[in-house]
């Protein structure tokens, strides 16, 4: 089987952001800022038609940041595929989406536990460590890109 990443409604990330992220919330409470934005771009994961991996990538500056960056929000992959790339492929996919819409940079709020994994992609850590209830600490990292056509 061969993973393929595509589009998806939010309505579908939902849910699995809900189980594999923040089991500890609502569903309804997984919703950000961003996440119903006409250029919001909301990315599942599938194996032989299963999904087993999300992630989103929402027009947002970070502070400090330049004004067209893009934010790329809940990579998850269901805990029996994890270890296998799918998130790196996703990641990827984030921001192959952010340089399409003609970001200079994209960004993220990372679990502490996983800047290595976000470093070892070419993000740089642009902040320091904060806590971020109810989900725990966190650190921004951001990965400057050259822009390319604007378009979907």
């Amino acid at each position: 089987m061969s993973l393929e990443i595509g589009s998806a409604d939010l309505s579908v990330v939902l849910p699995f952001r809900q189980s594999l992220l923040r089991p500890m919330q609502t569903v309804d409470a997984c919703v950000f800022d961003g996440d119903e934005a006409l250029d919001a771009d909301h990315l599942v994961a599938r194996l032989g038609g299963e999904v087993v991996g999300i992630a989103s990538v929402v027009p947002s500056a970070r502070p400090g940041g330049p004004a067209d960056g893009r934010r790329i929000r809940m990579v998850g992959v269901v805990p029996t595929h994890r270890g296998e790339g799918i998130g790196v492929e996703l990641t990827a996919a984030c921001v192959g989406r952010a340089v399409v819409r003609g970001a200079s940079e994209t960004w993220l709020s990372s679990r502490s536990h996983l800047v290595g994994w976000y470093r070892a992609m070419g993000f740089d850590v642009v902040g320091p460590e904060y806590d971020k209830p109810p989900v725990g600490p966190h650190v921004d990292l951001a990965l400057p890109l050259s822009p390319g056509p604007s378009g979907p």
